[in-house]
């Protein structure tokens, strides 16, 4: 048997009730389908009386049968370019004397982002008052961060490109050759697979094929790491450029950029002039092996 002290006993109850008004609250605020997972679960409630909370009478007795359990949820957040999903753990004798603890994910970004952002959260969590509510005030932390990548990602693809050596100042564009590509699921996933990382460019299809990425260096890298994985007869990263943007070019680069993703069709002879409209004349020969 799981015996309480009486102080120890009073923690459990204030932070039980604490918890409670917080995942209820954080349940009215995030209640589309999928958005709110909980993995485990110590305190639930569908009122705001003690006596309908299962933690909360656990800890009005003297004795336990076992002790009191921690609680994990997931929350996803949806940005107009990422997915993030956050893995909350709530300790026992959170808020009141525990802090929890809380992991970031996101597949179409930088690892080494969500490596440093993972870091920055460790440390804003351990800034926070122990009494306190912490799990909204850690979502408006990465929602923030996020808010601010997002307007990043948006001056790179609106042209509107900041002065400031903070700003991402350079687009990733990887050409890839396959000997063919026909079949329509695989090009139905190819043109998902780039709305989801906000990848812009095109694919060719037919014999030869030509798919050209433009983006994020990172979500570039990782389309070329997804697709080099599907069944090919043969496939080939031919080549990356990095089209840098400052002050004095950024009106002649911009025209070098494609708008968005979609699937073309035309001869190899209208294939070519394309590239030269996009000043990639010398792709040409790289992509079918005619030489520089």
């Amino acid at each position: 048997m799981f015996v309480l002290c009486e102080e120890y006993k009073e923690i459990l109850r204030q932070s039980a009730e604490m918890k409670n008004q917080e995942l209820e609250l954080l349940g009215s605020m995030y209640n589309v389908p999928d958005e709110l997972e909980f993995l485990t679960l110590a305190v639930v409630s569908t009122s705001s009386s003690d006596e309908n909370c299962e933690i909360s009478n656990r800890c009005n007795s003297s004795t336990v049968g076992k002790a009191p359990s921690e609680s994990d949820f997931t929350l996803k957040l949806k940005f107009n370019n990422f997915d993030v999903e956050l893995t909350f753990h709530l300790p026992v004798m959170y808020p009141i004397s525990e802090k929890l603890r809380i992991f970031l994910r996101c597949n179409n970004i930088n690892n080494n982002f969500c490596v440093d952002l993972n870091k920055n959260l460790r440390i804003f969590v351990g800034n926070l008052t122990l009494g306190e509510p912490q799990i909204n005030a850690c979502v408006d932390f990465v929602r923030s961060k996020f808010e601010k990548l997002e307007k990043r990602v948006d001056q790179m693809y609106n042209g509107e490109f900041s002065l400031r050596n903070d700003i991402v100042r350079k687009i990733t564009r990887f050409w890839i050759y396959s000997h063919h590509i026909y079949s329509k699921i695989k090009r139905r996933n190819i043109k998902n697979l780039t709305d989801r990382l906000n990848l812009n460019g095109f694919c060719l299809p037919g014999k030869p094929a030509v798919i050209c990425v433009q983006g994020l260096e990172a979500n570039c890298r990782q389309f070329w790491g997804e697709i080099k994985l599907w069944s090919w007869k043969k496939i080939a990263l031919k080549r990356e450029e990095e089209i840098c943007i400052d002050d004095e070019s950024h009106v002649f680069q911009r025209k070098k950029l494609f708008e968005n993703f979609s699937e073309i069709q035309m001869d190899i002879k209208e294939f070519k002039l394309l590239l030269e409209s996009y000043d990639s004349r010398s792709i040409f020969n790289v992509l079918f092996g005619l030489g520089e």
